[in-house]
């Protein structure tokens, strides 16, 4: 359960709503809850958007739920592709200071560094949810661990019309050193808030010859995410792709280990407001050689190891002698749970659920659009997602408290009212022509743009 999911059951039951947390994984902490387990090798070219995090496993058809099912899992796949891995290596430190990072009602000891490691981050989270008696072990029947949600779908009453949500549940449960137990149900809501963030569908480049040498050499050209330990690199010659947070921060892990460290980057051209990208490359070892943007991955004579390997940039000077390819290339926004969504879908609902629907969700999973605040969902604003974005954090909490202090409404009557209202999309796309940012993202950075939204939030019609 990422922070953002706790934040929600936290402002959504002070509201008085009753609230169910579905979490994949075994305990709260989101992508603090670091493990030595890696996800597999990022596809190439990169699996479809829609399941970039998961393939949804369904219950067969025609059976009565819950339906359970048992099977051995030797090798520990299916576990770990249902609780998914996180992005999260052994040294990573939090690169922001630790009295921006803490709950308003759980404040760090004093004297708290401002350094942190993801240890320190992951204890945190748990003990903010053990405040909230929603960690794992507080047997808290608002919430269910181990359980992924599948599918969501807009339920249908006896009436024919459209009246909250069904979500198709699978849970997993260890029943022997390599035996698991799959069970399938359906829960319904009026509500439903998507929590999961955007760090768990990899995103690869496109380069002439980069999925030859995938296929070729599997394990040592690797996203990020999995990324662990240097000392797996020790001696090599490592070509690192990007430069940006992960790329810089993995270069310096790595500087102690490898042979040789390659930094491949493009030039920063983005004309809009942002944190650049020479305040990342600072970073950098003085060691570490920085080359430009790679054009091609050169073809292998067959039989040949990956070290024979040519690898050609833009400005035809050629990388020989590659041991490791580390693609710290980004992630895309990924909701197998909603594929109905998706620009182009052609979806068959479940029998009872929506079969027409507004799509929103791009097929390039770069952003989502129609987000009222950011958060909900214009034409049904009874679908929320929190935590997209990490400059939004600290203004969801700040916006939540504004909207319960001035009105004593909820997330979701305030999500209601946006649709009501003709100013429903203004505040997005007035803020995203402020920054500069195309596709009318909300970016809520300065008081400026705070104030400009809690004022647009006392327009007649939305407060």
């Amino acid at each position: 359960m990422p922070c953002s999911g706790l934040i929600a059951y936290r402002e959504l039951t002070e509201a008085g709503f009753d609230v169910r947390i579905f979490e994949r994984d075994n305990v709260p902490g989101g992508n603090w809850h670091y493990t030595e387990e890696v996800p597999p090798d990022a596809p190439v070219p990169n699996a479809p958007t829609v399941i970039a995090d998961f393939v949804p496993s369904l219950p067969p058809a025609n059976v009565d739920l819950p339906y359970s099912e048992v099977f051995e899992d030797e090798h520990g796949e299916i576990w770990r592709d249902h609780r998914g891995p996180k992005p999260v290596w052994e040294s990573l430190r939090s690169n922001a200071p630790s009295p921006v990072q803490q709950f308003p009602q759980w404040p760090w000891p004093a004297g708290t560094q401002w350094e942190l490691s993801h240890y320190q981050l992951r204890n945190y989270v748990r003990s903010y949810a053990s405040y909230l008696n929603i960690n794992s072990n507080d047997e808290n029947p608002a919430t269910a661990y181990n359980t992924r949600v599948e599918r969501i779908e807009k339920r249908i009453n006896q009436a024919g019309k459209e009246q909250g949500w069904r979500l198709w549940l699978k849970s997993l449960e260890r029943i022997g050193s390599h035996t698991y137990r799959a069970t399938w149900w359906t829960e319904d809501f009026d509500a439903v808030a998507v929590t999961v963030g955007k760090y768990n569908a990899p995103s690869m480049p496109s380069i002439p010859g980069l999925e030859e040498w995938v296929q070729r050499f599997p394990g040592l050209l690797r996203h990020a995410r999995q990324y662990r330990r240097p000392e797996a690199y020790a001696n090599q010659t490592v070509l690192i792709v990007g430069a940006s947070v992960s790329g810089s921060e993995i270069s310096r892990d790595l500087n102690r280990h490898a042979g040789k460290v390659y930094q491949s980057f493009r030039p920063d051209t983005d004309g809009r407001l942002h944190y650049r990208l020479e305040n990342y490359m600072r970073r950098i070892p003085k060691n570490t050689t920085l080359v430009g943007e790679i054009k091609q991955f050169l073809p292998i004579p067959e039989g040949s190891p990956i070290q024979s390997g040519l690898v050609k940039l833009k400005n035809g000077t050629i990388l020989p002698g590659i041991d490791s390819v580390i693609f710290t290339t980004g992630f895309r926004y990924s909701f197998p749970s909603l594929p109905q969504y998706y620009d182009g879908a052609t979806y068959l609902p479940h029998e009872g659920s929506a079969k027409s629907v507004s799509p929103f969700l791009p097929l390039d999973g770069s952003y989502v659009r129609d987000l009222y605040l950011d958060i909900f969902h214009i034409q049904d604003p009874t679908l929320a997602f929190i935590g997209r974005r990490s400059d939004i954090g600290h203004a969801v909490i700040f916006l939540a408290r504004i909207l319960n202090a001035r009105t004593g409404k909820s997330l979701v009557e305030h999500g209601k009212a946006s649709k009501q209202s003709n100013d429903a999309g203004t505040v997005q796309q007035d803020c995203g022509r402020a920054r500069g940012i195309r596709k009318a993202r909300l970016v809520l950075g300065s008081g400026t743009e705070l104030r400009h939204v809690v004022s647009s939030l006392s327009r007649p019609g939305i407060i």
